[in-house]
């Protein structure tokens, strides 16, 4: 117990240091609100613009992906008795709400794959039952966006609690998973799958240093980093490290991946996009899609040594594994954020970081793809009987997150603890702030970016005919989710 509060004083001495310059959250209209509100304080820290109220100890359920599912949240439960600075900082947080409410809550853990597995079974069939089953659903967004096609799940725009425009809730992530003008699920501090599954580039320093090369820091802050100047650097790096005639994770390359459409993300093109009025639609094919797909098929088809694939080029029993064996020769590796937590400090390697290059130095932003597969995301469900308490509850906790949890994860963890220079401290928050994702890589109504990654593997260098197969049918399969979205 006595290291639990050494912790928690520690972790919190650096949470006081991260919120001092911090704002509340702004004061919505409360003229319906007959009682004391938590905003009256002005401490610097976020407070939740909800009533105050006391629940006498109800239980509160938050169900979840359980701790041995793949891709769990960390930071939704944590234990008492957390050695780690998450867990510690969680279970801290979800007493501090827990009293602020008079709530008890409950975690009802599901073990689960990341999509269709039991979570979303049960979901599934608790739209034809309405049982009470939980509070908060935290699910996966392949899940929650199947399923809100069933009218489980609520329009949070409905809750008069929730007000999504406060800064523990992610702006620019959400908007990109708004959909008919209606949010359906939404992601604020409390979870951290969307950060941890973002994908970006990492770098090994010292293959840097020892070959002469400019690292790319000064590329990114200028806007100039590009899918030609990464080339520029892969190129002609790799060669056969072990001298077998083959490719093979024994080798030297310019960079290693799992997959590609992240690029196509960072190039801005995206399957399907929101028009004025938050209606989705399908992006048709363009000069810019025949740009990104050449420029990505190049790099794949055309040099050897230039990359290596991690399903089309071998490899290890596990990703982990495989990741750890090409980390030491690998000028990049591309991947997710989870790297500075699962692999990364298991690297004898200097590891800098990066964001996916644009496609031109024209292109005005960076983008991010948020895993889709690791990403969850908050909802509640029609089934639950007081709509308005759960959002009470997931305000509350979005705004003690962000007091205490965010601070932790990227002050404690993420940048103090396993950034590895300060160019990389930058370069995380910019990495996290381009998050988004798109609706056709978990909807699958062309799967677009899938596609084009799956036929530069065949080597097939047409593209064009590519969008002209596949707009038909994903057009008519959108048409389909957007009539079962309008009519509840």
């Amino acid at each position: 117990m006595k290291k639990l509060i050494s912790l928690l004083l520690a972790v919190m001495f650096v949470i006081g240091i991260t919120v001092s310059c911090s704002k509340p959250g702004g004061k919505p209209d409360n003229s319906n609100n007959t009682g004391d509100s938590l905003t009256e304080t002005d401490d610097g820290l976020y407070h939740a613009n909800v009533p105050k109220v006391n629940y006498d100890g109800a239980d509160f359920i938050i169900m979840c992906r359980s701790r041995d599912s793949s891709w769990n949240e960390r930071a939704v439960f944590g234990e008492k008795d957390d050695a780690t600075v998450l867990g510690a900082t969680t279970w801290y947080r979800n007493e501090k709400v827990s009293d602020m409410l008079g709530i008890t809550l409950k975690f009802e853990e599901i073990n689960t794959t990341v999509t269709k597995g039991t979570f979303y079974n049960l979901v599934l069939e608790n739209s034809r039952s309405q049982d009470y089953i939980c509070d908060i659903c935290v699910q996966g967004v392949y899940d929650a966006m199947n399923l809100i096609t069933t009218g489980i799940i609520e329009n949070l725009d409905n809750i008069d609690a929730i007000d999504l425009s406060q800064p523990w809730w992610s702006q620019k992530l959400n908007a990109s998973i708004r959909i008919a003008n209606k949010q359906f699920f939404a992601i604020n501090d409390m979870l951290l799958n969307d950060k941890l599954d973002t994908y970006a580039l990492f770098f090994n320093k010292e293959l840097f240093a020892n070959n002469g090369l400019a690292e790319p820091y000064a590329l990114v802050e200028s806007g100039d980093w590009t899918i030609d100047e990464l080339k520029k650097l892969i190129t002609d790096f790799g060669y056969d490290l072990n001298r077998n005639g083959k490719k093979d994770i024994e080798d030297q390359f310019g960079m290693a991946y799992q997959r590609v459409d992240n690029f196509f993300t960072g190039f801005g093109i995206f399957g399907a996009s929101l028009d004025s009025d938050g209606m989705p639609y399908m992006n048709g094919f363009s000069e810019r899609v025949q740009d990104g797909y050449d420029k990505m098929y190049a790099l794949r088809n055309n040099y050897t040594w230039n990359e290596w694939g991690y399903w089309d080029d071998g490899h290890a029993d596990d990703v982990l594994t495989t990741y750890l064996r090409l980390y030491p020769n690998c000028l990049f590796v591309c991947g997710p954020l989870s790297h500075y937590l699962d692999v990364i400090p298991r690297v004898e390697n200097t590891i800098g970081v990066v964001p996916n290059p644009k496609l031109t130095s024209s292109q005005e932003e960076y983008y991010g793809r948020a895993g889709v597969s690791g990403c969850t995301a908050i909802t509640i469900l029609n089934s639950t009987p007081d709509k308005e308490r759960a959002g009470i509850v997931a305000e509350v906790l979005g705004a003690e997150a962000k007091n205490i949890t965010s601070p932790a994860f990227y002050k404690t963890l993420l940048t103090d603890r396993y950034a590895q220079d300060e160019e990389s401290k930058k370069m995380i928050s910019l990495i996290i702030d381009s998050e988004m994702i798109d609706l056709d890589s978990v909807f699958m109504w062309g799967y677009m970016g899938r596609k084009m990654e799956e036929n530069i593997r065949d080597r097939n260098p047409a593209v064009s005919s590519l969008y002209a197969s596949m707009l038909p049918k994903a057009n008519e399969a959108l048409q389909k989710t957007l009539d079962a979205i309008l009519d509840y």
